[in-house]
């Protein structure tokens, strides 16, 4: 049985659990990965901009964008398999899904490519998270496998 302490309250009259939505939402959320996103995000920003939106290439603020610039990244791209990971998990129509967000990905990323001189790496998502698909209902003996021979034709 739902607890309605932490989903929302009874209905008396039904006895039934009305569903808090914002309630329900909040506790979908993993607050550290949610934590991490943000450092990555405003790590890679900066990384980006940084010294540029300060107009200052001395001083601590060119430091901070050298020490960032690389080290978002590969916190991004963990990150982005933690949440495709969550997303397969509950997804009901994970194809669509993915589909979806991947058209989303490659226009944003093509977008950023041609007006903002800054290399972006969104298109790459945009196809790796359609190659993410099959692999979800991969037997784990054949991840590691799988994993090496893409590192191998990467090589």
């Amino acid at each position: 049985m739902t607890n309605a302490i932490d989903l929302g309250r009874i209905d008396p009259s039904t006895e039934q659990v009305e569903v808090d939505p914002q309630l329900a939402a909040r506790r979908r959320r993993i607050t550290g990965l949610d934590l991490a996103r943000s450092v990555a995000l405003l790590g890679m920003l900066y990384a980006h901009f940084g010294t540029s939106a300060v107009g200052n290439t001395d001083g601590w603020q060119a430091q901070v964008a050298h020490f960032t610039n690389g080290r978002a990244m590969p916190l991004f791209v963990t990150l982005s398999g933690c949440g495709l990971t969550f997303l397969l998990l509950r997804s009901k129509h994970p194809w669509r899904e993915m589909v979806g967000r991947s058209a989303l990905l490659l226009v944003v990323g093509l977008y950023f490519e041609i007006a903002v001189p800054i290399a972006v790496i969104l298109q790459s998502y945009a196809a790796y998270f359609l190659l993410a698909i099959p692999f979800r209902k991969m037997a784990t003996k054949w991840l590691l496998p799988s994993a090496l021979g893409f590192v191998g034709v990467g090589a």
